[in-house]
């Protein structure tokens, strides 16, 4: 019998799965560690393939999941190749090459729900070291009048505020659904900190998000009675909060308003942008679209139908650079993704529903973190790990 190597003693399979995790987690704190930490990934996958402790299941239907991850960027890929401008195009390809990557090593590696469950516990960990800067942050400029406004909410985050906001609630749901933190005292304490903190990062989408969770789970793990008691409680929480906080009710009132909304202008700058260039089946290349662009929330004239701006939507982009074509094409993308979800567990549901409400209001493929997120989350998600009719035999 031969003894074993060092390379042969590794957990290939843990190894992975916590790098990926510290890939997403150390966005917090550098732009660049993450970039090293995937080429260290994609090192130690080759290694494991070629020294054979790592087995790759080409099935059909990984081979689906896969094809239909990476539509973002097959679609990005076309939109640069229809671009006048193809030079400037290429850039939005560089930064969206992950979605290449890290869905193969993912989705046709075989990684159990153990293997994902000390994935997330580290990126948890990162979650709690960037949320406690963040209180510190907020402790600093607490006498300054600048917390709960969006305009100074980056002195407190250590990222642009709502993906602040959606990373910590990824990471909140993730303790509650899977029991990463045994310890009771503890999981309130870390809960706690990152209610707290979600609440400073001023991001409606991630409040209202925060209060359907809460409501959905105190409906199944309440009686009737209590729960109708803490629904109640909570209602007068968010009362009471939006009550002595008028910039944040502000905030949400203008949601409505067409002429404070930047987002609703941005919207139907889309819509006049492609009608105004007739790119309604093909749209703009992208490397066009975004060779003149301006300032997104202090360009003047935003409404005009004018080239460049940053539409805040993922899919108003998709329209943009990919016309109509494009959007069918996702459209044809989701209802596959929500076919494999409904085999999946319920937490998968969640993590995908955050990710996917929160691309209808920020171009997440045109954010590093944004491009994280979807490479991580999204295989993970509709691989058989989650399985609910697999780990329900089992």
């Amino acid at each position: 019998m031969k003894p074993k190597t060092v390379i042969n003693q590794f957990n290939y399979n843990y190894l992975i799965v916590i790098l990926l995790f510290t890939y997403l987690g150390m966005v917090y704190f550098s732009m660049a560690v993450p970039n090293i930490i995937l080429g260290l990934v994609l090192f130690i996958f080759i290694l494991g393939v070629s020294t054979k402790r790592l087995q790759l299941y080409f099935t059909r239907r990984n081979w689906l999941i896969y094809v239909i991850i990476s539509i973002p960027l097959l679609l990005t890929i076309v939109s640069v190749l229809h671009s006048s401008n193809m030079i400037d195009g290429l850039k939005h390809i560089w930064k969206r090459l992950p979605i290449l990557i890290i869905p193969f090593v993912l989705i046709f590696g075989k990684y159990d729900k153990k293997h994902i469950k000390t994935g997330l516990s580290f990126f948890v960990s990162f979650t709690v070291i960037a949320s406690l800067v963040a209180l510190y942050n907020a402790g600093k400029y607490f006498n300054e009048d600048i917390l709960f406004k969006t305009d100074f909410a980056h002195f407190i985050t250590l990222i642009q505020h709502p993906y602040f906001g959606i990373y910590t609630l990824i990471a909140l749901l993730s303790i509650f659904e899977l029991g990463l933190i045994k310890h009771r005292a503890l999981k309130i304490i870390i809960c706690l900190l990152f209610v707290c903190v979600i609440m400073l990062t001023t991001s409606r989408l991630v409040y209202i998000l925060l209060l359907s969770y809460s409501c959905y789970f105190l409906f199944k793990n309440l009686s009737r009675k209590r729960f109708i008691g803490f629904t109640i409680l909570l209602a007068a929480l968010v009362i009471a909060f939006l009550g002595t906080n008028q910039k944040i009710a502000n905030k949400f009132k203008s949601t409505v308003e067409y002429d404070n909304s930047p987002r609703l202008q941005l919207w139907n700058n889309s819509l006049r942008v492609v009608e105004k260039q007739n790119a309604y089946i093909f749209g703009i290349g992208i490397g066009d679209y975004y060779s003149n662009k301006k300032d997104t929330y202090y360009a003047k004239g935003r409404d005009s139908g004018m080239l460049g701006l940053n539409p805040h939507s993922q899919v108003f982009e998709f329209y943009i650079t990919n016309g109509v074509l494009g959007i069918l094409i996702l459209g044809s993308t989701l209802f596959v993704f929500v076919v494999f979800l409904r085999q999946q567990e319920r937490i998968t549901f969640f993590l995908f529903s955050i990710i996917f409400l929160f691309s209808l209001s920020e171009c997440i493929f045109s954010r590093q973190y944004g491009v994280q997120l979807y490479c991580v989350l999204i295989p993970i998600l509709l691989t058989e790990s989650f399985n609910k009719i697999k780990n329900e035999v089992e």
